[in-house]
């Protein structure tokens, strides 16, 4: 098949979201398929070098925004099937895929939610949501919560609906082969943005300054500034290291013993949790959105209401306390990171999720 592949990420870095891309394209071309990816920019070298290996085109995603009309005669044209990631269905880019009549679209949606009191769909969006929404031949959901949100929203049957997890590379993200340093490494892994929390985890760190730990931030975004400032205003800087973005998060989560995803917002899966149960972290984060799916509360991590400082800070100072249970967290995450969320299945189950529909548009067997 000839696949437009509609991703709306910069893969500006080396994470697990540019090599999900990476591993999608190998796969679609061992198969026989012709992909082009449409995405943002900055492109990281190294997955513009990939592309240039697997002789992958792309171009801007902007080019569908700013021309969605033309995009859409181009699309239906040149290619057998539209494929959209990280594409909110209402969007400029999105309209390009709708007007491609009469390809079938596919959307794959891993995108998180508001927070609470925000985002409240108008009148007008109640109505465009399925009228939109009939263009779409089938839908993927990257948990079940966000499969059960979709299908209220979008007025889906369950023919057309599936779950495909996320998918890390569990051979890239290990447990450490050397033991854990002192004092006890905490470490989250976010876009720092008011959705991720981040506030939350210093002010936890905050009450537990009796406990050895140090605090490793790694990310960047539009709150860096201001949880820097938070951290001087409240004397933890020489306890909290912000150490930016980085293409070798693996190595950061290979030294850490506590992992903390204190979001506010409704998270669609929670990559970098996977990533920490992978290299064996004793893992706290939101009982919010899909990260109930991810983590067996009390065996493969501990789950916290969102936005209670007092359940994270007493989450975290047990841990703190309890190299033990620690340990038997890590063992059991990392054991579930392997069975549930490992990359190789992630990225088969999406291209025979293509292969499946693009064949019954064709009315002719699928491949494999």
């Amino acid at each position: 098949m000839r696949i437009a592949a509609l991703v709306y990420l910069a893969p500006r870095k080396l994470g697990s979201l540019e090599q999900w891309v990476m591993e999608f394209l190998a796969e679609c071309s061992r198969r026989g398929h012709q992909v082009h990816l449409f995405c943002d920019i900055p492109i990281h070298p190294v997955v513009e070098q990939r592309l240039v290996e697997l002789g992958v085109k792309w171009t801007r995603f902007q080019q569908l925004e700013r021309n969605p009309r033309r995009w859409g005669r181009v699309l239906s044209r040149s290619f057998d099937i539209i494929y959209m990631n990280l594409v909110v269905p209402r969007s400029r880019g999105a309209y390009a895929a709708y007007l491609a009549w009469p390809r079938p679209v596919l959307l794959f949606d891993g995108i998180s939610g508001p927070m609470p009191g925000q985002g409240l769909r108008s009148w007008i969006g109640r109505i465009l949501d399925p009228l939109i929404l009939t263009r779409i031949t089938a839908l993927a959901g990257c948990s079940e919560y966000v499969l059960r949100r979709d299908r209220r929203r979008f007025h889906l049957s369950a023919a057309q609906c599936t779950v495909i997890y996320n998918g890390i590379d569990t051979n890239r993200f290990l447990p450490p082969t050397w033991p854990y340093a002192e004092p006890t490494v905490i470490a989250t892994v976010a876009r720092l943005i008011p959705e991720k929390g981040v506030d939350l985890l210093i002010e936890a760190c905050l009450q537990l300054q009796h406990l050895p730990w140090v605090l490793k931030i790694v990310g960047d975004g539009v709150e860096e500034a201001r949880l820097k400032a938070l951290v001087k205003e409240v004397g933890l800087e020489h306890r909290t290291e912000f150490l930016g973005l980085r293409h070798d998060v693996e190595a950061v989560l290979g030294a850490t013993e506590i992992y903390v995803h204190p979001c506010l917002w409704e998270e669609a899966f929670g990559l970098t949790i996977a990533e920490a149960m992978a290299c064996g972290c004793a893992t706290i984060a939101s009982r919010v959105g899909g990260i109930p799916e991810i983590i067996e509360d009390g065996t493969s991590g501990i789950l916290v209401e969102r936005g209670d400082l007092p359940a994270l800070t007493r989450a975290l100072r047990d841990l703190l306390r309890d190299p033990s249970r620690r340990r038997r967290l890590g063992q059991e995450a990392r054991k579930r990171a392997v069975e549930r969320f490992g990359l190789t299945d992630a990225v088969n189950l999406q291209v025979d999720w293509i292969e499946h529909w693009g064949a019954r548009r064709k009315g002719e067997p699928r491949a494999g």
